[in-house]
């Protein structure tokens, strides 16, 4: 009997585990890419949510906050400086990527307080 017998199968079950690994350390780089990408949109959504309600609402930052729970990240900041709104907001990262940290983003957002004079032309 040969010393080498089974040796393939050995080879290809290293090889199968190998392309396992790299196919969830990929997933996770994509997912944490998704996660991402949320977060910065839903900080930049907020930010203009709050810079269109400063005529119209007493507290922007209410309406921030809104929008940004509707798009499953939580409002940690606000500040409404003249027409300026910059607001901040964070996300727990998935189970499995990095329980442990959060995503965060940082949304600005200018109101536009007096009327378009171009808009009449």
């Amino acid at each position: 009997m040969r010393a080498d017998r089974g040796g393939a199968t050995v080879a290809i079950a290293a090889i199968s585990s190998g392309v396992i690994l790299v196919s969830l350390g990929l997933a996770s780089v994509a997912a944490l890419a998704r996660v991402h990408a949320v977060v910065d949109s839903a900080a930049d959504l907020a930010a203009l949510a709050a810079a269109n309600q400063l005529l119209f609402s007493a507290d922007p930052c209410s309406v921030a906050r809104d929008v940004a729970r509707r798009n499953q990240v939580s409002l940690d900041r606000c500040v409404i400086t003249g027409a300026r709104v910059a607001v901040a907001v964070s996300r727990v990262l998935p189970v499995g990527i990095a329980t442990l940290t959060q995503n965060r983003a940082v949304g600005h957002a200018y109101a536009q307080l007096q009327p378009d004079s171009r808009a009449s032309r």
